[in-house]
């Protein structure tokens, strides 16, 4: 028969390792989701939402549930082609995408207009993004 104290201290433990089992999940999600937003078609990636979160609350509500980061900025640049960061970054916030953690949405969308511009899916004009082919600035070959 187990004392009192090594009851206390086995079921704190045992709820310490469930709390570290649950984010080591997320961060495993959140890098499956990554990989398979670069793995799936441009096409696609508006079309067809990310899987459903298990753990927590949804990434957005309304118009951009189901996406990630970069289908519901794909979203919305399709919608308004030729926007700033900040403004896809509001318009998101608008259409009911919410982030969990300390990094705001405006800076996460910033630098993730900047890495899909990097790598070729996005154009740039200025501090403008477009997904390739719908600027009007672009398609006229005004730069």
């Amino acid at each position: 028969m187990l004392s009192q104290n090594v009851r206390d201290a086995l079921q704190a433990e045992m709820e310490h390792l469930k709390i570290r089992r649950k984010r080591l999940t997320e961060r495993i999600d959140a890098r499956i989701d990554a990989i398979e937003s670069v793995l799936r078609p441009e096409e696609e990636d508006i079309a067809i939402p990310v899987r459903s979160r298990q753990a927590g609350e949804p990434r957005s509500t309304g118009r951009l549930e189901g996406l990630g980061l970069r289908g519901a900025m794909r979203a919305v640049l399709s919608e308004r082609p030729n926007s700033t960061s900040s403004e896809v970054a509001s318009h998101m916030a608008e259409g009911g995408f919410v982030v969990g953690g300390e990094t705001s949405l405006g800076i996460r969308v910033g630098n993730e207009l900047t890495r899909m511009w990097k790598v070729g899916l996005l154009e740039k004009n200025g501090n403008r993004f477009s997904l390739k082919g719908t600027s009007p600035g672009f398609l006229s070959g005004a730069a």
